[in-house]
């Protein structure tokens, strides 16, 4: 598959989670998007749609009470955005924000929630100073 084809393909299956989701179709939107996830890992490249997708993934597991599930999908793409946007960029400062909300749904409004949530907040703020 070349990469125009790609995109469009990509584009699709987009296009059709969000109509599911919408929808409140989760199950649908669900299997779109681990569709999408499975065709973009096969390309072995890490493309920021890959990392949106997955926190729509995410989004549906928490709907569902998947909240382990949820965690380790925003955790690894924490990791992935801090990795290669840098801890500052807004996208890794969003992930931080989703993984911390899992967390507290997981384990309570610790000391680990509680950090996570601090430091996002810090980032953002900073960030919104410049």
């Amino acid at each position: 598959m070349d990469k125009v084809e790609s995109n469009s393909s990509w584009n699709n299956s987009e296009k059709a989670f969000v109509a599911a989701f919408q929808r409140q179709e989760y199950e649908e939107a669900k299997n779109i998007l681990i569709k999408a996830l499975k065709a973009a890992q096969l390309s072995g490249q890490i493309d920021p749609r890959l990392m949106e997708s997955v926190h729509e993934l995410a989004t549906i597991y928490c709907l569902e009470r998947r909240y382990k599930d949820a965690e380790q999908l925003y955790t690894g793409g924490f990791h992935t955005r801090e990795k290669i946007l840098g801890p500052n960029h807004p996208d890794t400062i969003d992930s931080l924000e989703r993984l911390a909300a899992v967390v507290r749904e997981t384990q309570g409004d610790g000391l680990l929630a509680k950090t996570m949530a601090f430091r996002a907040h810090s980032l953002s703020k900073a960030i919104k100073a410049f």
